[in-house]
């Protein structure tokens, strides 16, 4: 059965069920898409979330619709530059590729009533929806253009071994470490730490990238009222790591990082521009290994700043955007 929410209220009575399943990726999670919303949402935009169940299996899109050149386009409600995937939100149960196609196909049946086409961005190839997505089923009752790919390189903690990176880069690494010393790598665990930082995360990431004419990784008050309130609830919900370099007691390297269950995830940094030539990012990545190497089987290192992550070991993983229309 297929149901639409359209209303905020509705969105809200989700929230036990959404919650109550842990989902595979923060992007999929209540707290993501209730803030994408609540700070992102344009005055065209309108509610359009599609859920599916079947006893107690159930898939959640978090969809809305939005108007562009007087066309109705479906699109998820967070946005495509602050998410590095979409996919729905689930059950626990597994849910059968059978019928995960037939929901699917329910799905993009109710959306196109009234839209033009549907816009997925970054959908993991590796993904049941992407499976989905082109299976019979689907390729047969619509039209699916792929509009464009991104790459996601992710480690493989299983089989990494710091003694099989390049000895070079190694040597890199550790040339990067006595350059920097003496100074200080910790994880925050405590929450008033945290939030502190979270204004020099900010500081650090938006200098760094004033340096290469760019705006970092928000570019408005919305988006950062909206990183700076979900990262907070995160953190509360125990879904995310914050790594810190200190240099004579002064943060002047802060990654973050979601706890998916098995994978994390580093999603932004912030440098201090004067460590520019240092090559800090790396150390994060270098400690991270370290530290959390029997927690985690994939470190997923998601997008840009590829070569330093293919030498880490990482290998591809390619997410894909595209789009849905009648036949």
């Amino acid at each position: 059965m297929i149901h639409l929410v359209t209303k905020d209220v509705g969105f809200i009575k989700l929230k036990d069920k959404w919650l109550n399943t842990k989902q595979d990726i923060i992007f999929s999670s209540f707290t993501w898409n209730l803030n994408s919303w609540k700070y992102l949402k344009s005055p065209k935009d309108k509610l359009s979330i599609a859920m599916y169940t079947n006893k107690n299996l159930w898939l959640i899109f978090p969809f809305k619709t939005s108007s562009f050149y007087n066309k109705i386009i479906t699109q998820p409600i967070s946005s495509i530059y602050l998410s590095d995937y979409t996919l729905p939100a689930k059950s626990s149960d597994i849910i059968e590729d059978i019928e995960y196609e037939t929901a699917l196909k329910a799905v993009l049946e109710e959306y196109l009533k009234t839209a033009h086409h549907i816009s997925i961005p970054n959908v993991p190839s590796d993904s049941a929806l992407y499976k989905s997505l082109s299976s019979k089923l689907i390729t047969e009752n619509f039209i699916i253009r792929h509009i464009s790919e991104v790459d996601s390189p992710k480690i493989a903690l299983e089989s990494f071994e710091l003694k099989d990176l390049d000895r070079k880069f190694r040597n890199n690494i550790l040339r990067c470490d006595r350059r920097l010393k003496p100074y200080v790598f910790e994880y925050v665990n405590n929450f008033k730490p945290f939030v502190t930082l979270l204004d020099r995360l900010f500081l650090l990431n938006k200098t760094w990238w004033e340096e290469k004419n760019s705006y970092g990784f928000t570019y408005s008050n919305k988006e950062a009222g909206f990183l700076r309130d979900t990262l907070i609830q995160l953190f509360k919900e125990h879904r995310l790591l914050c790594s810190v370099i200190k240099k004579e007691g002064i943060p002047i390297s802060i990654g973050i990082a979601f706890d998916n269950g098995t994978a994390a995830s580093y999603y932004v940094f912030g440098h201090d521009k004067n460590y520019r030539s240092v090559g800090i990012g790396s150390l994060h990545i270098y400690n991270f290994l370290i530290s959390h190497h029997d927690k985690y089987l994939i470190l997923d290192c998601m997008r840009g700043g590829y070569n330093h992550k293919y030498k880490f070991l990482a290998k591809p993983s390619i997410s894909k955007t595209l789009r849905v229309y009648k036949k």
